[in-house]
């Protein structure tokens, strides 16, 4: 028997060379782990009312990379709200962070565009001189007030 009785034909090869790529693909990053969350809770007040549909996003100081995600939060009726990275209310990371809140809401009429209804100094981290520290283990921040 020969060496060439032994060898695969040739389509069989393409076929799993294929597969070894695409496995390959599917897998990379797998087991990749970013970086640890905590629970993050906190509230927001509006001339010392719940601010009812408002979103709260922390922006990295210093991000691991410049798309890192960026926890968030939205207000619940009773103005809390707990921080969601990847999947709902799984926090954090530790970190400082400069906060964004904005309230989103419809127009009187229906015609109307939704429009922020707080300042538009707080839709900018650079502008809304809102800070938070997460820190390992859960956190509640300090309660966010403003005033319109």
């Amino acid at each position: 028997m020969t060496v060439a009785a032994f060898r695969s034909p040739p389509p069989l090869r393409r076929i799993l060379a294929g597969f070894v790529a695409c496995a390959g693909v599917t897998f990379t990053g797998c087991g990749t782990k970013g970086p640890e969350l905590y629970q993050v809770k906190g509230t927001v007040l509006v001339n010392k009312k719940a601010a009812e549909h408002a979103t709260v996003v922390l922006h990295p100081v210093n991000p691991a990379t410049p798309d890192a995600p960026k926890p968030r939060g939205k207000v619940n009726a009773d103005g809390s709200f707990t921080l969601t990275t990847h999947t709902v209310g799984d926090g954090a990371p530790a970190g400082e962070y400069r906060v964004t809140v904005e309230q989103w809401l419809a127009g009187a009429r229906s015609d109307d565009p939704p429009a922020n209804r707080l300042p538009a100094k707080y839709a900018d981290p650079n502008t809304s001189g809102l800070t938070a520290t997460i820190s390992a283990g859960a956190t509640e921040l300090k309660a966010i007030e403003i005033t319109r």
